[in-house]
């Protein structure tokens, strides 16, 4: 019992050195008296949005906006270190452009999430064509990754580590975890401030009160999308936790002041989002929206994005027995919402599948520039198409559930939906069936 205790005891006795020398390790080591000033500049989870989506009106996000921001940053301070938490996008046919402009922004490195994963080569060929930097520590992605770098900044060392994306079932794995925690290790000692790129979530203030506190904190975490958005920061002991956004909708900026054999801090955290306040600088913007016309051209055209036709029922199938509900649909919103996509030059794979019943049912469709459609009969009353005259005085309509107008109606999308006002709006008001 007695040499039990014992050995309890060294073992402690270890794990508080180990501590001590990480903590020593963790203090400024730059050369020199002056106060250094270094910004960090974080995005995450673009997912092929190289542009505003605009659902709900909204018109922020877009790697226009970007542009301008990373530029005005850097003049203000042009010792910066910009990185991306990972899922850059979730469609190959997006990663030219994005990877282009990530890599002229002179992004240092990108993690790496699920959507890039799912990629496979073509992620990986994109980025190592475009010179990017790949960091995961987890091994989850093929070569060009690293596990982690230092970058030297006016003598500061900045560490870069990624965790990338890890299934809920491999995070178990005792090999996983020793691969995570001997690059985070190497990472932390190296570094006077350390950046963690955690897709993977496991960074949360659990583990940074319990693994970090011994392995040592990073200064600042920035996470995915891989359960929800982050919406504000979280500070656990000297790590700051940044906020999330999809989309790429917010560019977190963190400022630390570095004296010699001091701690770094942290002076200014900013979430900064990209709305129509930021111009959009007008080079990138022209070579975005060339990138997403490119697929569509100018005139109304076919496009065919997916497999075989299915069954698909128009609005005109149904407007001779059902006039007055296929007048009132057709003065709603619901009936331009594939118009508004037309007129606005994104008929494309993002905002099919929520302004065009007839995509979501064919995964192909014929591009009209005056085609009235998009949320349409059968989007609400699928259950009962096609139906015939055994439905004619049939009392019991068919009822809309709610919970269908949130697949595409969702906090992000529609941040004012409001189920109220929004089935009033489109309700039918005369039933003459």
């Amino acid at each position: 019992m007695l040499r039990l205790v014992e050995v309890l005891r060294l073992r402690l006795y270890i794990v508080v050195i180990s501590s001590a020398l990480l903590g020593v390790v963790m203090v400024s080591s730059f050369a020199g008296q002056k106060i250094r000033k270094i910004r960090v500049i974080c995005t995450n989870d673009t997912i092929g949005y190289s542009e505003p989506c605009g659902c709900g009106g909204r018109r922020e996000g877009g790697l226009a906006r970007r542009a301008t921001l990373i530029s005005q940053l850097s003049k203000e301070n042009p010792n910066i270190v910009l990185v991306e938490s990972g899922n850059i996008s979730d469609r190959a046919g997006k990663l030219d452009i994005i990877t282009s402009l990530l890599s002229e922004f002179h992004y240092d490195a990108l993690g790496i999430g699920p959507y890039d994963i799912r990629l496979g080569d073509a992620y990986l060929n994109a980025v190592r064509d475009k010179k990017l930097t790949v960091l995961d520590a987890s091994g989850s992605a093929a070569k060009p990754s690293l596990p982690y770098i230092i970058k030297n900044v006016d003598g500061v060392r900045v560490g870069i580590v990624s965790f990338g994306y890890i299934p809920a079932e491999k995070r178990s794995s005792l090999t996983l975890r020793k691969s995570l925690y001997a690059a985070y290790m190497a990472a932390r000692k190296g570094s006077d401030i350390l950046i963690l790129l955690d897709q993977a979530e496991i960074a949360d203030s659990s583990w940074l009160n319990t693994i970090g506190a011994r392995l040592g904190q990073p200064d600042v975490v920035i996470g995915g999308l891989s359960s929800i958005p982050r919406d504000k920061e979280e500070v656990v002991g000297r790590t700051h936790i940044l906020p999330t956004s999809d989309q790429g909708r917010i560019v977190g900026v963190v400022d630390f002041d570095l004296e010699p054999g001091a701690m770094p801090k942290a002076t200014s955290v900013k979430s900064i989002l990209l709305d129509e306040s930021i111009p959009e600088d007008e080079g990138v913007l022209k070579r975005v929206m060339a990138d997403s016309r490119s697929n569509q051209g100018d005139e109304p055209a076919e496009i065919i994005l997916g497999s075989a036709r299915t069954d698909y029922y128009t609005p005109e199938t149904c407007k001779p027995c059902h006039k007055s509900q296929y007048e009132q649909w057709s003065k709603t919103k619901h009936a331009r919402a594939l118009k508004t996509l037309v007129d606005d030059g994104r008929v494309n794979q993002d905002c099919l599948p929520c302004h065009s019943e007839d995509y979501r049912r064919t995964r192909s469709m014929i591009i009209e520039k005056d085609k009235i459609g998009g949320v349409e009969c059968q989007t609400c009353h699928g259950d009962i198409l096609p139906h015939g005259s055994e439905r004619s005085g049939v009392a019991q309509k068919s009822k809309v559930p709610p919970t269908l107008c949130l697949t595409c109606h969702t906090k992000q999308r529609s941040a004012d939906y409001d189920e109220e006002k929004y089935f009033g709006a489109i309700s039918h008001r005369k039933q003459n069936e």
